[in-house]
Parts: structure tokens; C-alpha cells; sequence
């Protein structure tokens, strides 16, 4: 609160007067930090984003609605942070929430909402398991539900690329 004692002013026009005690108070906020955000790299189970803010800042940045995959890290020199957010799914877009606060005034923080940011389609065409159920599509004797173990002509060989089975 910015205070002015009674008498410090006096006016310009004749009969000059003093002035009256007044007083005064306003809010000063800070300019938050600002937060840019860019893909680097993805992989079919993560995310490399490289972080940058207007300003020193330590930071967490979180998958939005997915809390177990986070980074936190600092910017401080100028140079962008890489991060890593992982435990992802492939072929699945994502925004990140990333909170700053500034390295100088702890109380200046700011939250922002960055993205859509896709993991890597899977495509690794290796199979390690196949199940397949045989039902016969009309039978007088069977259940419909009735299904049995079928058998894949050639073999089903774990991790071989390539074949095609009926």
C-alpha cells in the first residue's frame, strides 16, 4: 500500500491548497512462464518431448489422465530439456500437462496442456502365440456353441514372419 502524507502536494492554481492524506494499494503479478513443447521421438511405448519455458524453471510434465507416466527435469540455460514419458500404447495419441515453476519466485507458477502427441504404430508382424477355435457354421448333430482346438497346416512356428495360415 503506496501511502501520501497531507500536505506533501500542493496545486498550481491560485489559492494554492495542500493536499489531503490519501492512499493507494495494487497487485503486481509476474509474468507465468510459457512452456513449448515438441516431439522429438516416438516409439510404439513412449514419448521423447523436448521442453522449453520463457524462463528458469523446474518442472513436471504427466500424460494427461495417466498419472504413472511423468518426467520431471529444469530448464535453466537456454537449451531445450528432453524428457521421456513411457508405459504407453502404441497408435495412441496423448496430450501432456506439464506444471512450472519459476526457478526465481516459487509462487509463480503456471499449468499448460500440450499435444496431441501419437506413439509409434506396433509393427512387428511376429507372433508368438495364435489361438485358434473352430465352430462349425451348421450342424444337425453339434451345438452351434460347441467349438474344438483347430490345427493350422503348415505348423504355427513361434516368430516366423510371413506365413499364412486358414
Amino acid at each position: 500500500q503506496i501511502v501520501l502524507e497531507a500536505g506533501l502536494l500542493e496545486t498550481q492554481m491560485l489559492p494554492a491548497k495542500l493536499s489531503g492524506q490519501f492512499s493507494w494499494s495494487f497487485t503486481y503479478t509476474p509474468p507465468h512462464p510459457v512452456m513449448e513443447l515438441t516431439m522429438k521421438e516416438s516409439s510404439i511405448d513412449s514419448l521423447t518431448l523436448s521442453v522449453s519455458w520463457s524462463m528458469p524453471t523446474s518442472f513436471v510434465c504427466e500424460i494427461v489422465d495417466n498419472r504413472h507416466s511423468t518426467a520431471t527435469g529444469s530448464y535453466v540455460d537456454g537449451q531445450p530439456t528432453t524428457i521421456i514419458l513411457g508405459g504407453l500404447v502404441p497408435s495412441t495419441g496423448y496430450n501432456v500437462l506439464c506444471n512450472g515453476t519459476a526457478a526465481s519466485d516459487p509462487w509463480n507458477t503456471h499449468s499448460q496442456v500440450q499435444g496431441v502427441f501419437q506413439t509409434a504404430d506396433d509393427t512387428n508382424a511376429l507372433l508368438s502365440l495364435m489361438r485358434v477355435s473352430i465352430q462349425p457354421r451348421c450342424c444337425r448333430e453339434c451345438s452351434l456353441s460347441a467349438s474344438s482346438p483347430g490345427r493350422l497346416s503348415p505348423e504355427f512356428q513361434s516368430g516366423r514372419a510371413g506365413s499364412q495360415h486358414e
